[in-house]
């Protein structure tokens, strides 16, 4: 017995050398039916970096802030008018009124006198006067206009001897719907199981802006800042004036369904009823919107989408799973392989289904990618982890939608079939 266990052992090798040579001169180059190599990918499909963005200038989403204020209709004026509105030797009425969404108003600078809203036609209404136009006026020139009426042309107060005080109480707003997909105030939850986002926090609200703050910039501010990671480094702005309440909820659900920006804008009657305000822009590209595409009015709808088809597949030795990819930076395949748990050169992860067949000492080295194109076509990209590591162009950009699938190579099939069959041999012999 003992004679024949050495016998075993010394063929073992001669046994290991022959399938050896027989795997790599029967396997050896074998490409993947159907697949490009990803070195020969042409650029035209190669997806474009988002590492070439950069952040957009925030100063373009807000409007300028005037030196004074303008008054204009909506707007509530403090006034007070000795002997016409208050009573000689009374101190002046100190203004109080609901600010913006019910809060108190909390005036920048002290506001006196009865408030007096300014009207659609630009004009206000005091006691033993015409109505005033008012509109375009700012501040100082609305007292000079009220002096006029009272001084000169109803001659109801004296020269010199007049009291007139004019402030603003509480400024015109605009009524807008805020809708957000996006974890603005609560990061997204990331579980290992399926590799994929299962908590997120969406809003709705309808927020007043007030004038010179009607933006996007307070409207993303006031409803929680900019996207968070969960959701597009974009906007959407849904204008009332050239929409119905059936169209901009249309528009909304396909915007959340993917749907491009050329379909969205034939759907409500045409590209000026939407407005795309991208939050990151390659530095050559010309901006996408103008001073007045970033003004907000009553009853617009400001949409901020979630990433919910940004994310790749996996399948193969690196299991099945649907993993998010990063909204501002790009992942080649090597990464996805690391991120979804793979090791790029080293034994596959324990949960694959080769340790336990014919072994992993040879690591996997091929990479099927499938990606797909519009609705009914896809490709195959062949990847070889051993050429990716030296050559650039073989480590493709991984797109939304992608399946990345590892896999052994014939053969690797072998050789680690062939480790496993001397091991066997070497434990029987051994007992």
């Amino acid at each position: 017995m003992h004679h024949r266990r050495n016998t075993t052992a010394q063929r073992s090798p001669f046994a290991l050398c022959t399938l050896l040579l027989i795997a790599l001169s029967a396997f050896g180059g074998c490409a993947i039916r159907g697949a490009v190599p990803a070195s020969q990918l042409p650029d035209m499909l190669r997806v474009p970096r988002r590492e070439a963005k950069i952040p957009l200038d925030l100063s373009l989403l807000s409007q300028p802030m005037p030196a004074e204020h303008v008054v204009q209709a909506g707007d509530v004026l403090g006034i007070h008018i000795e002997d016409i509105l208050g009573d000689r030797g009374l101190m002046p009425t100190v203004a109080f009124l609901p600010g913006n969404n019910g809060e108190s108003n909390l005036l920048r600078e002290p506001a006196v006198g009865q408030p007096i809203q300014v009207q659609h036609s630009g004009t206000i209404r005091l006691p033993m006067a015409d109505p005033i136009y008012v509109s375009g006026l700012t501040l100082p020139q609305v007292y000079d206009r009220i002096r006029q009426v009272y001084v000169q042309q109803r001659k109801l107060l004296k020269a010199g001897k007049e009291n007139i005080q004019v402030n603003l109480i509480r400024p015109r707003s605009q009524r807008v719907m805020v809708i957000r997909e996006d974890s603005s105030s609560l990061a997204p939850t990331v579980t290992r199981d399926d590799t994929r986002i299962v908590s997120r926090r969406g809003s709705a609200d309808v927020i007043e802006l007030p004038a010179y703050e009607n933006d996007v910039l307070h409207a993303l501010v006031r409803s929680g800042g900019l996207p968070g990671l969960d959701g597009l480094d974009e906007v959407w702005v849904l204008r009332s004036k050239q929409t119905n309440d059936t169209q901009r909820m249309q528009a909304v659900t396909m915007l959340r369904e993917g749907e491009s920006y050329d379909a969205v804008s034939q759907c409500i009657g045409g590209s000026a009823g939407i407005h795309r305000i991208p939050l990151r822009l390659r530095p050559d590209a010309p901006l996408p919107f103008g001073p007045e595409d970033i003004l907000l009015y009553d009853n617009d709808v400001l949409f901020v989408p979630a990433r919910d088809k940004e994310y790749f597949l996996t399948g193969g030795l690196l299991g099945g799973a649907k993993i998010p990819l990063p909204r501002d930076h790009d992942v080649d395949v090597l990464e996805a392989i690391a991120i979804a748990n793979g090791h790029i050169d080293g034994p596959v992860a324990a949960t694959t289904s080769f340790v336990n067949g014919p072994g992993n000492v040879f690591p996997p080295s091929r990479v099927l990618l499938v990606r797909r194109w519009g609705r009914e076509q896809q490709m195959k990209i062949e990847v070889d982890i051993h050429e990716a590591m030296n050559n650039p162009r073989e480590r493709i950009i991984i797109q939304p939608g992608d399946l990345v699938i590892l896999k052994y190579t014939p053969t690797e099939i072998v050789l680690n079939a062939a480790l496993n069959t001397v091991n066997l041999n070497y434990s029987l012999n051994d007992n």
